[in-house]
């Protein structure tokens, strides 16, 4: 599916960007309202992800506009803004759906599986054609049980022969939904790609015409035999993890296949068969943790394959999540650990605990930037009172303070967030701020600093 992400904060679109595209959709970015109405009237998007604060045309005014223009997609509106009277506007201006900042990840993907489910008919989450089965809630595809490795575009192939199994999909229509408006794809290119679906399709024992040619028109499914549903359990490799934690979670009454490791070594043995998660934890030696992830991703190229990590060393968590790991203060509760194993298992967070960790390793800079701007503020309102107030500082102040208190929280940060969102309030109040106002900004400012932490981001995700 295709989705267009209007959003002007580069932290959030840096996290929902990879998120969004390792769930399969097709991701087209703009950073304010009139370019996102100029990419609508060009592309054909299944849904519209809006914030409300955007330069220029706002979220607001672009979706009432839309509709005013007979636009019957999905839009979801995404915002700072959690007043009731703003989620009422957003939603009887047209919004099909209002997701306050900051959001959990795993829920704002669930909702949009939701949108994308109504749009198409109440589809059901999982699409089959005989024993070929893609679940749309794992970002899963099988044949007769058989796990299917797909590529990002393979699997929107697939998506889209399976969405629309009675039509001939042509060159025009592949090229319009699999790729971004900033790619540039040919028929040689869809060919490619159809070769190399067919090619898996039958390494898994597909019949070798599943995906017909029609020639001179494009590509359809051709019929298939009858379900044959797997009754495979799920298999978790743990590693490094108290040796107490394994009897309780054996018995634990789920179907899953558990692979108990002591050495880093027999983790990646262990990858020679397919597994669903692997869980490392402060123990694993020989090699140790950071190895054993980088053998999993670069060495053996399993990019997707969900990594949970327990560490002891902030160096290590650090390391990792650029690996696309999630990493973990241990934590000495066997019971949570296994309800995080459990909902990447269930896919109701297929991707969030990845995505969190990997972008939050990457926004140094970028929060740095944004402290030095209210650290600029800290310096206005300590200085004489002779000198003029900046009001383009203050401007900048407010902004910053919206986006903190959008994207933190979804980082996890969510006293930060809190603290933003108090300080926006009394920046708002008053140009320049009254003097009796003036030291609980300061320690506003102080306090967001502190909740960054920027040498640990990762702690605030244990």
């Amino acid at each position: 599916m295709k989705l267009l992400l209007v959003e002007d904060d580069a932290s959030l679109v840096d996290l929902l960007r990879p998120a969004l595209e390792a769930q399969h959709y097709v991701v087209d970015v703009c950073a304010n309202g009139q370019d996102a109405w100029e990419m609508v009237q060009a592309y054909a998007y299944d849904l519209l992800i809006l914030d409300v604060m955007l330069p220029g045309l706002d979220g607001i005014s672009l979706c009432r506009r839309l509709r005013q223009e007979g636009y019957r997609q999905s839009i979801l509106m995404l915002t700072a803004q959690g007043s009731d009277r703003e989620r009422i506007l957003g939603l009887d201006t047209g919004a099909d759906d209002y997701v306050v900042k900051p959001f959990n990840l795993a829920e704002l993907l669930a909702r949009l599986r939701a949108l994308a489910r109504r749009e198409g008919d109440s589809a059901p989450p999982v699409l089959s054609w005989g024993p070929l089965q893609l679940d749309l809630s794992l970002c899963m595809a099988t044949y007769a049980g058989n796990p299917l490795a797909l590529t990002p575009k393979e699997y929107q192939f697939l998506e889209l022969f399976l969405r629309h199994r009675q039509r001939v999909l042509n060159r025009d229509f592949l090229l319009a939904q699999v790729w971004p408006a900033d790619e540039v794809a040919g028929e040689e290119t869809i060919r490619v790609h159809v070769k190399r679906l067919r090619q898996k399709l039958r390494a898994a024992g597909a019949p070798e015409d599943l995906v017909e040619t029609v020639y001179g028109l494009g590509y359809r499914l051709r019929a298939a035999v009858l379900d044959r549903p797997s009754s495979q359990p799920q298999r978790v490799v743990v590693a490094g993890m108290p040796e107490a934690w394994r009897e309780r979670w054996q018995t634990a009454g789920r179907p899953i296949e558990w692979v108990w490791c002591r050495q880093g070594r027999q983790v990646l043995e262990s990858l020679m068969r397919p597994a669903d998660v692997v869980v490392l934890g402060a123990m694993v030696s020989q090699p140790g943790p950071v190895e054993v992830v980088r053998q999993i991703r670069d060495v053996r190229n399993q990019i997707r394959l969900p990594i949970l990590a327990y560490l002891t060393s902030p160096t290590q968590r650090q390391s990792i999540a650029a690996w696309g790991v999630a990493a973990f203060v241990p934590v000495r509760n066997p019971d949570l650990v296994l309800s995080q194993v459990e909902s990447v298992l269930e896919g109701t967070d297929p991707a969030g605990l990845v995505a969190i960790a990997q972008v939050w390793a990457g926004q140094q800079e970028r929060m740095q930037a944004r402290l030095d701007i209210l650290q600029g503020m800290v310096q206005a309102l300590t200085a004489p009172s002779s000198d003029p107030w900046d009001a383009t500082l203050h401007l900048k102040a407010i902004q910053v303070a919206h986006a903190l208190a959008g994207s933190l929280g979804t980082f996890g940060l969510v006293h930060a967030s809190h603290l933003a969102q108090e300080l926006e309030g009394l920046l708002l109040a008053d140009t320049p701020p009254g003097v009796e106002v003036r030291p609980k900004i300061l320690t506003l400012i102080e306090e967001i600093t502190e909740q960054i932490d920027l040498g640990r981001p990762l702690s605030s995700l244990k």
